[in-house]
Parts: C-alpha cells; structure tokens; sequence
C-alpha cells in the first residue's frame, strides 16, 4: 500500500513539474513576443523621427535654394542667432533647476563625419561633469563649424577656456579656440556655451 502512495505522490509531483515548466515556456514566450513589439515599435519610431529628420533637411535646401545667394549669408546668421536665443531658455531652466551646473553647452558639428566620429567617441559624456551640463544631442551645421568654443557674457571667458583645456585633455585632436559672440538686442544668460566642431 505505502509503494502505491509514493508511486502517486511521485506521479503528482512529476505531473505538476511538466505544468510549472509549460506554463514557464509559455511565459517566455508571451514575454518574447511582448519584447519583440517593444522592438519593433521603437523601430518604427526611429524610422519616423528619420523620415522627419529627411523631410526637414529637404524643405531647408529647397528654402535655401529659393534665396538670392547674396542673401544667404544673412539667413544663416538669423538661423544661428534663433537657436541661439531658444537654447537661452533651456539655459536658464537648467540653471534654475540645478545648483551643480555652472554652464549649459551646446554642440554644433560641421559635417555627418565629424557627427558619426563624435557619437563613436561619447564626446558628449566624456567632456561633461565638473559644472559642465552638455546637452545630449547634437546639432548638424553642415559647413558652419569652425572649432570654436563661443561665449556670449565676457564672464565666462574662463569657463570656454576650461572647457578648452577640458576638450583638448579628452580629444588632443580637437583644437578650439574661444570666441566671446555678442548677439544684437539679445539676453544669452551666464553660463551658456557653445562648441563648433567642423
């Protein structure tokens, strides 16, 4: 009688070990299939952010086209000064937010090259830290960059040059000088920096 009992005992046990373990299996595999549409929509968001990225750099050649070449030079230098003022809001949030940041930067890269060998190196997260908020994206200005780090308050003349010296320890390939920029009728706030790289 008792051989009867652990044979049972033994097959119910066996019998809930297969239910435990398909039960698993299908786990995984639901679980897959969930991680798989996560992929796949991330995907599809990577494409449409491409597909807006395209779309805007045609309609600004087409713009750029439709511009009498003697007047380009002067629409560049809008453009420019009208990321520069919408950055001085992100600056002046950061600043207000975070005791620790002592200046905002901004990237600006000269060419897809320039761009592709930065993002390969971490540029951005090795030169950030010590009161230096890098923003985590970069900025294509195809043919503008002239590795400069500029400044728009004589104040932080010593932060673009530290930021220099900071540049020049991570990348000794990269030379910058500093420039300070004074923008017409415009409040760039302390602390706001930017770095062309060609």
């Amino acid at each position: 009688m008792e051989t009867t009992f652990v044979k049972t005992r033994r097959e119910q046990l066996s019998f809930f070990g297969f239910i435990f373990l398909a039960l698993g299996f299908i786990g995984l595999l639901l679980y897959g299939n969930y991680m798989n549409n996560v992929l796949d929509k991330k995907i599809q968001n990577l494409k449409d952010e491409q597909a807006k990225f395209e779309l805007k750099k045609k309609e600004n050649s087409q713009l750029t086209m439709l511009i009498p070449k003697k007047d380009s030079a002067k629409l560049n230098k809008i453009i420019e000064i009208s990321k520069t003022q919408i950055n001085a809001v992100e600056t002046k949030t950061i600043l207000k937010t975070d005791e620790n940041t002592k200046s905002v930067v901004y990237i600006q890269v000269g060419s897809e090259k320039t761009l592709a060998s930065l993002k390969q190196e971490d540029f951005i997260n090795k030169i950030s830290g010590d009161g230096y908020k890098v923003i985590d994206e970069y900025d294509l200005e195809e043919g503008k960059a002239n590795n400069q780090i500029r400044f728009f308050n004589l104040e932080d003349k010593i932060l673009a040059e530290n930021l220099s010296v900071r540049i020049k320890r991570n990348f000794p390939e990269i030379i910058l000088t500093t420039k300070f920029v004074k923008l017409p009728k415009t409040r760039i706030p302390a602390g706001q920096l930017e770095v062309w790289i060609e």
